[in-house]
């Protein structure tokens, strides 16, 4: 259970958030066009892909034994 992370990056691959256990933020990696992006724009992204991490990695941590998503979208058991 402590070990249950989640990711989520923006579509456009400006920036990618690494949450680990009881929502803590452990990563957060910039792409190279970050520095080129509004500062609010990217407290935006950063806020927003952290809430969608910790809810993933709250699905993960209340389901750790569901099965996963095949890449062809179908679970496997």
């Amino acid at each position: 259970m402590d070990r249950i992370a989640a990711t989520a990056s923006s579509p456009d691959g400006l920036v990618t958030v690494l949450v680990g256990p009881g929502g803590a933020v452990w990563d957060i990696e910039f792409g190279p066009g970050a520095t080129t992006v509004d500062p609010h724009r990217l407290a935006a992204l950063v806020a927003d892909l952290s809430a969608k991490a910790r809810a993933r990695a709250a699905r993960r941590a209340a389901h750790p034994l569901a099965p996963l998503p095949h890449r062809d979208g179908c679970e496997r058991g």
